[in-house]
């Protein structure tokens, strides 16, 4: 194994970390904001948008 196949299989794999991050952290965010609007008080919440 040379220096630059260890860095290039690093960076590989760092890219597939980031890319399986960025679909976690966007499927929890959605998973999150539908438990919000689910558990909201949505009257209260309109009362206060409409002042």
């Amino acid at each position: 194994m040379t220096y630059s196949s260890v860095s290039h299989l690093f960076g590989f794999v760092a890219l597939r970390i980031c890319y399986l991050l960025l679909f976690n952290m966007r499927f929890i965010a959605q998973v999150m904001l539908i438990d919000a609007d689910i558990t909201l008080p949505v009257d209260g919440f309109t009362v206060l948008w409409n002042q």
